[in-house]
């Protein structure tokens, strides 16, 4: 006996609307990780959002399916079958959406995690290290963005990360027991860095120390 001529246009169309949404998604993800357009992105949520009004027409062609073969004289197991695959490929889309979702985050992370590694290796570092019995009151650096450290207590100490600038030289400006005293740190050269300590010494004097190995940013 020949299956119903409605029944299958129905099936095909449960599948079409599972399958779209999920190559399409697949599609752009592929996409993303090869050229890494950022457009790409809302171009991924907008799927989302289609593919689950394709989650219902789909889900409602496959209910008619499953009318139909209900009617059927006699009973076959064929249409019910496909109707089942029909089906897993409809709700396959959710945990393929949640997979591809949990990805981009990984990468985002991972892209994050390089990106900062790689911004503060080029980045230079300065430790001012208090070894007099006194605290120092102030201590300021010229010639970064930042350069407050605010005050330091005996054996303490404070750590700076900055970018190098060829033409800014770096002063370090203490104030300890009531006096004030600074030392220039020399500039970097171009396309290295300086990594330095300046140690506060017990009569409130300034030493330049250099540091080896630097300061681990990404002990933090």
């Amino acid at each position: 006996m020949q299956d119903h001529p409605r029944r299958w246009p129905l099936l095909a169309l449960a599948v079409f609307c599972g399958a779209v949404p999920l190559l399409t998604g697949t599609a752009i993800f592929i996409l993303w990780c090869v050229t890494g357009w950022s457009g790409l992105t809302a171009a991924g949520m907008l799927n989302i959002v289609v593919g689950f009004a394709f989650f219902l027409a789909g889900g409602g062609f496959l209910v008619g399916h499953f009318v139909e073969a209900s009617w059927q004289r006699p009973f076959a197991w064929r249409p019910w079958i496909l109707g089942a695959v029909a089906g897993a490929v409809l709700v396959f889309n959710f945990p393929a959406c949640w997979a591809i979702i949990e990805a981009v985050a990984r990468i985002h992370d991972a892209k994050w995690a390089t990106d900062r590694a790689n911004a503060l290796v080029r980045q230079s570092s300065l430790r001012v290290i208090n070894t007099s019995p006194l605290p120092a009151e102030s201590v300021r650096v010229t010639g970064v963005p930042v350069g407050a450290l605010g005050g330091i207590p005996p054996g303490g100490g404070a750590s700076l990360l900055f970018e190098p600038a060829d033409d800014k030289p770096l002063t370090v400006a203490v104030s300890h027991s009531g006096k004030s005293r600074d030392v220039s740190i020399p500039s970097a050269q171009p396309g290295s860095t300086v990594d330095v300590a300046v140690v506060i010494q017990a009569d409130g004097s300034l030493h330049v120390v250099p540091i080896y190995p630097r300061i681990n940013p990404l002990a933090d």
